[in-house]
């Protein structure tokens, strides 16, 4: 059985900036302070994206982050959602 791989494209802007900044392995709170966000928002858009992508765990979905480039994105790269 082959397991599928979800584009990036399934997320939103914010939801794939999240994912990537959760994939190099930020904790909730140090990915939420830079980008003017309570860990809770935070933890909302993760879970967005894990039933996006279908993964359910943090290491599968950094797996997936690193997999389509996303752990290279940056706090200053963000855009405003």
């Amino acid at each position: 059985m082959e397991e599928r791989d979800p584009s990036p494209e399934l997320l939103s802007p914010r939801e794939r900036q999240v994912v990537g900044l959760l994939g190099r392995g930020l904790r909730v709170r140090e990915v939420a302070a830079p980008l003017y966000l309570s860990p809770k928002t935070i933890d909302v858009i993760r879970q967005s994206a894990y039933d996006k992508l279908g993964i359910h765990n943090r290491v599968r979905l950094a797996l997936w982050a690193h997999r389509h480039g996303l752990d290279n994105e940056t706090p200053d790269n963000r855009e405003r959602a």
